[in-house]
């Protein structure tokens, strides 16, 4: 994406955050991990085309400021979840990227995990990201389970901005498939809507008489692709997911979704 497309204070704010996310994200690889970044996280050849950014996420993250800022920022949140709950991603032989789009996040754990998988509905999304990013595992996946898996396969799944775009009367499928291909005592980690984010703009009474029978709202629905935007209350959130998780905490982000922390029972 053209830097034209930016204001100069767009730009500068770009520039700062991904200078300084990636200063945090080195750091936490060394002091935490004794790794080194690889040239796939931070060098701009590995930034996709925009045409390819915008089929799945915000156009501005084709420029490459923003491209990496977020993503250095987004995987830092999950990694700093799962050591605040005693878990070492170092010890997770195998990890799921849950929609992973580009691979902008799986690229992150390769330097930690010996076996990253990934996968995503969309084709042309899914190929450029396996051609760009070899050694990850990346596969196809429905609009409906099952996943491509076995059985207890992965030690941590994660899905960033993938439970906020499924039906609800196909969350608790979802669940269920995750459940499904996640370890005895393993990890999961979803993003979900913030209402004071993602929904500050709405105000009180559109907010509060959109909730269906107080449990989620639905809204920005799309035919062709079954993609749609979910809010979930906490409370409804915690029944769908004690089914076959220990809900370990909801937490928020700034400027960001909310993390749904979670241990397979």
């Amino acid at each position: 994406m053209s830097s034209d497309t930016f204001s100069p204070l767009q730009l500068k704010i770009y520039a700062e955050e991904r200078a300084y996310s990636f200063e945090l994200l080195r750091r936490t690889y060394r002091e935490r991990f004794n790794r080194e970044l690889m040239p796939e996280q931070y060098a701009d050849a590995f930034v996709p085309p925009a045409d390819l950014v915008a089929r799945i996420q915000s156009p501005e993250k084709a420029h490459p400021d923003c491209w990496f800022a977020t993503s250095y920022q987004t995987i830092l949140a999950y990694l700093g979840e799962l050591s605040d709950h005693s878990v070492d991603i170092l010890n997770c032989s195998s990890v799921l990227d849950f929609g992973c789009g580009l691979g902008r996040l799986s690229v992150h754990l390769q330097p930690l995990c010996s076996d990253v998988f990934a996968c995503d509905i969309d084709d042309r999304v899914i190929a450029w990201a396996a051609r760009t990013f070899p050694s990850i595992h990346f596969a196809r996946s429905a609009f409906l389970p099952p996943l491509p898996y076995d059985d207890v396969s992965f030690d941590f799944v994660f899905g960033n901005s993938v439970f906020t775009h499924i039906l609800y009367g196909h969350q608790e499928a979802w669940i269920a498939e995750i459940a499904r291909i996640t370890k005895p005592g393993g990890m999961a980690i979803m993003s979900v809507i913030d209402p004071n984010v993602q929904m500050s703009d709405w105000g009180f009474v559109a907010f509060d008489k959109s909730l269906v029978d107080e449990k989620y709202i639905e809204w920005s629905f799309d035919e062709r692709t079954q993609n749609v935007n979910i809010y979930m209350t906490g409370k409804e959130q915690c029944r769908l997911w004690n089914r076959h998780f220990s809900v370990l905490e909801i937490r928020s982000h700034y400027n960001d979704q909310c993390h749904i922390v979670l241990r397979k029972i």
